[in-house]
């Protein structure tokens, strides 16, 4: 190996946020999304339509910085499938 196996995982491995089982100390979260480097690596999943779908309005601690969440939200997943920037998608749509 040329890199540690963490960092192939990074590099090629998206997670989602659904399922999640949230600590009860939110603060928790918000360690594990430094751990598994949310800001590149983590993508809003809402499982809808299923009762216990995830309603993105409510599914992150609300310390979660607002750019980590644009992340997550959006363009973590719009970097991986090559969709616009969301100022552009914006102005687009």
């Amino acid at each position: 190996l040329r890199e540690a196996p963490s960092e192939y995982v990074l590099g090629h491995c998206r997670l989602t946020t659904q399922p999640i089982e949230e600590p009860a100390n939110p603060e928790h979260l918000l360690q594990l999304y430094a751990m598994i480097q949310a800001w590149r690596t983590l993508c809003f999943s809402t499982a809808f339509t299923h009762w216990d779908f995830d309603d993105p309005k409510h599914a992150f601690p609300s310390r979660l910085p607002a750019q980590l969440k644009q992340r997550i939200l959006y363009d973590n997943a719009a970097e991986l499938y090559g969709l616009p920037a969301r100022v552009e998608a914006e102005v687009a749509g």
